[in-house]
């Protein structure tokens, strides 16, 4: 229905500015945010898209951008480095949301940020409890679906 239920921000910049000795441009992301009162639309939209949470949508919608760009790095800004003062001045309320969303897909903690390459980071199947292995590897082959449609999209609307 054209509500906005979750934000995501980002801009593309020299990643030098992150770290000394990247010379290529990456991309930044400034923030990943659900939209206060929306909690109920959230678990609908996750519901309606095979259980992938709009958080996760976003995220690999930004890495079929980036690959459909050609940059190599995601770069994401910590609780702590938000500009957002809801976020930064509570940064140990949303370290167990915001932090640990990165680390859930496959951040790797440097120099302050997240840092990511355009391509899904997975645990091995074999780490998976026995329950949930079938329902991950849905969603896991959903999600790979999903990022190669989107980076199909983008070439096409870059293309010349």
């Amino acid at each position: 229905n054209q509500t906005t239920i979750f934000m995501l921000t980002f801009t593309i910049m020299s990643a030098r500015i992150i770290e000394k000795n990247h010379s290529e441009m990456a991309m930044v992301i400034g923030g990943v945010q659900g939209v206060v009162g929306c909690s109920e639309w959230i678990k609908l939209a996750a519901k309606a898209n095979g259980d992938i949470f709009p958080s996760i949508l976003l995220f690999t919608a930004l890495q079929a951008l980036a690959l459909s760009l050609g940059l190599n790095t995601i770069f994401a800004v910590t609780a702590e480095k938000q500009i957002s003062p809801a976020v930064r001045d509570q940064a140990e309320r949303y370290l167990n949301t915001y932090d640990k969303f990165w680390e859930s897909q496959g951040g790797l903690f440097v120099d302050g940020f997240y840092k990511f390459t355009p391509l899904p980071a997975e645990k091995p199947v074999s780490e998976l409890s026995g329950t949930h292995s079938s329902r991950s590897k849905r969603k896991r082959a959903l999600r790979k679906q999903l990022l190669d449609d989107m980076f199909k999209q983008c070439l096409a609307f870059f293309k010349p």
